[in-house]
């Protein structure tokens, strides 16, 4: 997810102050000044919070549909 889900959080922030002048021109654009402004820890910054965020979520839908899918299914294999 990481950090495409940071350039497009950005992009939507700059997108969303009327009036305000805009820092980035794209995906592209935002990857390269933002490597330019902090190196490459500019462009992962958020990747843990990310993670914390999906992996738990995507654990517990897998696993339930799992149970869900077996659970309808009955016991036939």
């Amino acid at each position: 997810m990481a950090p495409g889900e940071r350039i497009k959080c950005l992009l939507q922030i700059q997108s969303a102050t009327p009036g305000a002048v805009k820092k980035y021109d794209g995906m592209a654009d935002c990857v390269k000044k933002l490597y330019k402004e902090g190196g490459i820890r500019s462009v992962f910054k958020g990747t843990f919070a990310t993670a914390a965020r999906d992996v738990p979520a995507s654990g517990v839908y897998f696993a339930s549909y799992e149970w869900l899918k077996k659970s309808l299914a009955g016991s036939d294999p």
